[in-house]
């Protein structure tokens, strides 16, 4: 009796060490290797046991329930995941996570947004990527739900992926949780937010900054505050500029600027003394509107420096105030009578002055100088149509004139003004025969491959695309596209000649639509279809000469003139 007694006491615990070490590494290779109901049948013994599962071997457990490819095997997986060992353990839920992207089910993406909806353990930046990447949208949708009732839930990897699927319906809820915690505010939700104007957001992230000093080093921050032209920013923004010279960026100059903050004049001066953000700190100068900013940029247009001075005079030629542009006319004439030594985008800058000046006898004579001396053609063709312009004729009648040997004559070449219709006294010659008038002739018609589109498509977008990769070369066709991209983003924004520019240029295409609704077409970018197309069939049919209109076209995205050339070739002659 005694020996049977204890003979039972070895089974007991032989039974009871195979169950604390089941399933065992051999039974678990075995498994991997079975197939049908056996396979089966102990793929979900894993799941309903993996507490029994030693850790050495739980990695390899999940591997071989990742073999079985039938909905035991996928329903195994969600079982294994909710398993508070595997929460407890990142590298476990990894694992399981990553088997369960790895399958073709079309239903899982949706069980396990349910199961990480309410669960903040499963919220990791993995899952909800591969959430965002299945079920975008959805699953944003699901998570603004469960915050109604649960604001305080959320986190990062929600914030994230609200920004990921760009689902605007969460802002309400962000940004009432970043006046209570601001410490959820990073440079994705930043850049996120600013995209849109959104005036109630700019007043969050100001009040933010006062505990979350490191947002200012943001440059989405300045962008947020321009496109939302919240002033209330400046003295903040201005002080810490000042704290932290790191912080001056172009974003927050152009915001400076775009809200005339005049204390920040000083900032501007120094930052063209030392040839840093040039052309940001010469347009927040003359956004400032005061005689004194704008005579400043008018002293520029006498600095030594080469980039300084264009960029300085290149604003002068567009000021407005007809009293500025009187100051202004004597070193812009000065260019012209100098024109052989000065390089020819001074030149270029002075003729576009005086293109937009009324007839004056010394200014007209210069124009002439530079039309006759000058051997960049560029300067000419301007040149001509400044001339054409006092004189109130077409370029073609004022080329044939000068073109006949009468560009000395009092009769074809003196000012006339357009209200008045009466004969100009003219000298009298030493015959009494009169001058014969210049013959007219009209300019050849140009004959284009190409006519402007009454409708595009992505597909157009997309061949755009593929033909200045092409023509430029993949590395810079994407400079050029992102350049001019972010030229057209910048306009939708602003006010202005070359804005309303690309505003006439969409209106040809699309007669009804509002100056609104076009700005809101421009803040797609190049991504609107056609876009780029649009806006160089509009330069086409407002300037009279490809001179013009590649100056037009260089000026407007900030491009070379080469460039520009070839734009207008590949939309006109190849059809872009």
């Amino acid at each position: 009796m005694k020996a049977r007694h204890h003979h039972w006491i070895w089974i007991v615990l032989l039974l009871f060490a195979g169950c604390a070490s089941f399933p065992s590494r051999e039974w678990l290779l075995e498994t991997g290797r079975a197939s049908g109901n056996q396979s089966r049948e102990r793929v979900a013994r894993i799941a309903n046991q993996f507490d029994q599962v030693s850790q050495s071997d739980r990695q390899l457990a999940i591997e071989t329930v990742a073999t079985e490819n039938s909905s035991v095997g996928q329903d195994a997986l969600f079982e294994i995941l909710e398993n508070p060992q595997v929460r407890q353990s990142p590298e476990l839920q990894q694992q399981v996570v990553a088997a369960i992207q790895k399958r073709s089910e079309e239903d899982n993406p949706g069980r396990l947004l349910e199961m990480v909806v309410t669960d903040p353990g499963l919220q990791s930046s993995q899952v909800m990527d591969y959430l965002g990447q299945k079920i975008g949208p959805v699953a944003a949708r699901q998570f603004l739900d469960h915050l109604q009732n649960e604001p305080d839930a959320l986190n990062k990897e929600i914030l994230h992926l609200f920004v990921k699927t760009d689902y605007r319906a969460a802002e309400d809820l962000v940004l009432q949780q970043f006046e209570r915690k601001p410490e959820l505010i990073d440079a994705a939700s930043l850049e996120w937010l600013a995209q849109k104007k959104n005036e109630r957001a700019a007043a969050v992230l100001l009040k933010a900054s006062a505990s979350r000093p490191d947002l200012m080093e943001m440059e989405a921050l300045p962008d947020l505050f321009l496109k939302n032209e919240y002033k209330a920013a400046a003295p903040l923004l201005f002080k810490q500029a000042q704290a932290h010279p790191e912080m001056i960026s172009e974003p927050l100059v152009r915001f400076l600027g775009a809200v005339r903050y005049e204390p920040a004049m000083e900032l501007y001066k120094r930052n063209i003394a030392h040839n840093q953000l040039v052309d940001a700190s010469i347009d927040a100068l003359d956004a400032l509107q005061t005689e004194s900013a704008r005579l400043y940029i008018l002293a520029l247009g006498r600095d030594p420096n080469p980039a300084i001075r264009l960029a300085a005079l290149q604003k002068v030629a567009g000021f407005q105030s007809s009293q500025m542009r009187k100051r202004a006319q004597p070193d812009m004439l000065l260019i012209l009578q100098n024109h052989t030594s000065e390089p020819p985008e001074i030149v270029q800058t002075s003729l576009d002055f005086f293109t937009h000046q009324p007839y004056e006898a010394r200014a007209f004579e210069a124009l002439k100088k530079v039309y006759h001396g000058s051997t960049d053609g560029q300067s000419r063709q301007l040149a001509l149509t400044a001339m054409a312009r006092m004189q109130n004729t077409s370029i073609e009648n004022l080329e044939q004139a000068l073109e006949d040997g009468m560009r000395h004559s009092d009769t074809s070449l003196v000012y006339q003004k357009p209200a008045q219709k009466k004969t100009v006294a003219t000298r009298k010659r030493a015959d009494s025969r009169k001058p014969k008038p210049a013959k007219q002739r009209s300019a050849p018609a140009t004959r284009l491959a190409c006519k402007v589109r009454s409708s595009y498509t992505n597909a157009d977008l997309q061949r755009m695309r593929s033909m200045m990769a092409d023509f430029f070369g993949p590395d810079l066709s994407l400079d050029l596209r992102n350049q001019i991209n972010n030229a057209i983003l910048s306009y939708a924004d602003l006010k202005g000649a070359r804005t309303q520019l690309i505003i006439r240029s969409y209106r040809r295409y699309a007669k009804d639509a509002s100056e609104e609704q076009i700005r809101t077409w421009m803040q797609s970018g190049l991504a609107w279809p056609g876009s780029l197309a649009l806006i160089v069939w509009g330069i086409h049919q407002e300037y009279s000469t490809d001179a013009m209109r590649q100056y037009a076209l260089a000026s407007l995205f900030g491009i070379e003139r080469w460039k520009a050339h070839d734009l207008l070739m590949l939309v006109r002659e190849r059809c872009m």
